[in-house]
């Protein structure tokens, strides 16, 4: 199956305790409906407050998400080490200060991948290493903890997945941020009350990757930051828009606010044409896109 998650920045992230823990999910080849996959409860982050505590968040995969995913059965087959795809293009460092800026009116990004499970690394970074609180990183834990943080130094929001097709989104502003996973909110916190940015230069890394999250890619030291994944979508919008309720259609399609639209490809494809938005990804060190994930790829 697979997974999109969204994100939303806010400007003032307070620190969140957000540890979750989440069983895992029937896999594709089980033979289990996705639709009827089993309800659970996790342990949240400390809620709106920024407390710290827990809540208990239902997790129920939205049917429209789940459905949407088993329509996308293909994607990027970064199954080698040091495939990955840059979002800035054939380069080591990004300065494009298009992507890498502040976001006065908070930032979204949902990504849609497949994952083995076979071990972790960094699924997106976003922002330059020129410092603390610049960055943007979603990553994943061997055991499938998903974390979200940054921009800024609040504490990272949680929640654990199954290897499996996921639609991750994460949403930040200046007040709040907010993670979905298949279209349910797992973790919100407060922001820190300042406009969130992603900053770049003078070195530019990491820039926007997803994959891995170093300035050089050739460095056999960097290994355990690489991600074995099969991305196939990603949207990108300088707008946070609802960190309380998740809508597909949104995601999915072009938005006056999308600086980046990438969804789908052919197997002929050398690089991942967009959608909408600045311009395509680079796809890095001979990935290959698949039509089918599952029995291609890993």
């Amino acid at each position: 199956m697979r997974h999109i998650v969204s994100l939303r920045f806010g400007a003032a992230l307070v620190a969140l305790a957000g540890a979750a823990c989440v069983p895992d999910l029937a896999l594709k080849e089980d033979a289990v409906s996705a639709t009827q996959g089993p309800s659970s409860s996790v342990t949240g982050g400390g809620g709106t407050t920024g407390t710290g505590g827990s809540v208990e968040v239902p997790y129920e995969p939205s049917p429209e998400v789940e459905a949407w995913l088993g329509e996308n059965r293909g994607g990027w087959c970064n199954d080698e080490y040091n495939k990955f795809v840059n979002l800035c293009g054939d380069t080591s460092y990004c300065f494009d200060s298009e992507l890498l800026k502040a976001y006065p009116n908070g930032l979204a990004l949902d990504i849609g991948f497949s994952w083995t499970g076979v071990d972790g690394g960094v699924l997106a970074a976003l922002g330059g290493d020129v410092g603390p609180g610049g960055v943007l990183t979603l990553s994943l834990a061997p055991d499938g903890t998903l974390s979200a943080q940054g921009p800024g130094n609040g504490a990272a929001l949680e929640f654990k997945i199954a290897k499996r097709s996921h639609l991750v989104s994460y949403r930040v502003s200046a007040s709040t941020r907010a993670l979905f996973v298949d279209g349910v909110r797992v973790g919100s916190g407060v922001g820190e009350g300042v406009t969130p940015a992603l900053a770049h230069g003078p070195n530019g890394g990491p820039g926007a990757v997803l994959g891995q999250a170093k300035s050089f890619w050739s460095s056999n030291s960097k290994k355990p930051d690489w991600l074995r994944f099969a991305p196939f979508f990603f949207h990108m919008r300088d707008s946070v828009g609802s960190t309380e309720t998740f809508d597909l259609a949104t995601v999915k399609n072009a938005q006056s606010s999308t600086l980046l639209l990438l969804h789908g490809a052919k197997t002929t494809d050398t690089s991942w044409q967009k959608i909408a938005g600045l311009h395509d990804g680079y796809i890095a060190n001979g990935a290959k896109w698949v039509e089918d994930v599952d029995a291609d790829c890993w």
